[in-house]
C-alpha cells in the first residue's frame, strides 16, 4: 500500500510538472495577438489544467488538516475548478457580466450540494461513485 501511494505521488509529481513546464513553453513563446484560431483551445485546456491543479494541491492540504475527507476533495476541485475555467472563458470571450456570475454561482452550489446528498447515500449504503 505505502508503495502504491508513492508511486501515485510520484506519478503525480510528474504529471503537475509536465504542465507547468508546458505552460511556460507555451504561454512564453506564444503572441496572443497572432495566435491562430486552432491554438486556443489548447490555451484553454492547459489553462482548465493548470487551475484544477492549483484547487486540487488547496484542497489536499485542507484534506490534510482534516478539514474536508477525500471523496469532497474530488468532488469539490472538479466543481471549482470548472467555475473558475468557465469564468475565464467567458471573460476571454467578452461575454462575462454580473449576471453571469450570479447564474453560475448557484448552479454551482446546488451542484455541490446535490453531489454531497449522493454521496452520503452511496456511502452509507457501501457503493462507491
Amino acid at each position: 500500500m505505502q508503495n502504491l501511494i508513492h508511486t501515485s505521488l510520484r506519478h503525480r509529481k510528474f504529471l503537475y510538472s509536465l504542465n507547468v513546464i508546458a505552460d511556460l513553453l507555451f504561454f512564453g513563446f506564444t503572441d496572443p495577438k497572432n495566435l491562430q484560431v486552432w491554438f486556443m483551445p489548447l490555451a484553454f485546456l492547459l489553462v482548465l489544467g493548470t487551475v484544477y491543479m492549483f484547487v486540487r494541491v488547496i484542497f489536499t492540504l485542507l484534506r490534510l488538516l482534516g478539514y474536508i475527507d477525500g471523496k469532497q476533495r474530488n468532488w469539490t476541485s472538479l466543481i471549482l475548478a470548472a467555475l473558475i475555467f468557465i469564468l475565464v472563458l467567458m471573460q476571454a470571450v467578452g461575454q462575462l457580466s454580473i449576471r453571469d456570475i450570479l447564474v453560475l454561482i448557484p448552479a454551482v452550489a446546488l451542484a455541490y450540494f446535490y453531489y454531497s446528498i449522493v454521496l452520503s447515500k452511496n456511502s452509507i449504503s457501501g457503493n462507491n461513485l
